[in-house]
């Protein structure tokens, strides 16, 4: 199974957030961006007791 970090929904996301903060001056990482992005989804997935790489099988696009 792909780490849903290397999906390309994951990437466009990344690169959108990253263009997002480029227009309001802020020059952030491209890896902090995906910490932050992926952060919530690890989340869930330890609160609810399931291992956060068995998401992208429920759910690919996370």
């Amino acid at each position: 199974m792909a780490n849903p970090i290397d999906t390309v929904p994951f990437r466009s996301l990344v690169i959108q957030a990253s263009a997002v903060l480029l227009t309001q001056g802020v020059e952030v990482e491209a890896t902090a961006v995906q910490g932050v992005a992926a952060h919530p989804g690890e989340t869930l997935a330890r609160q609810s007791g399931m291992d956060p790489e068995a998401l992208h099988a429920v759910w690919p696009d996370v």
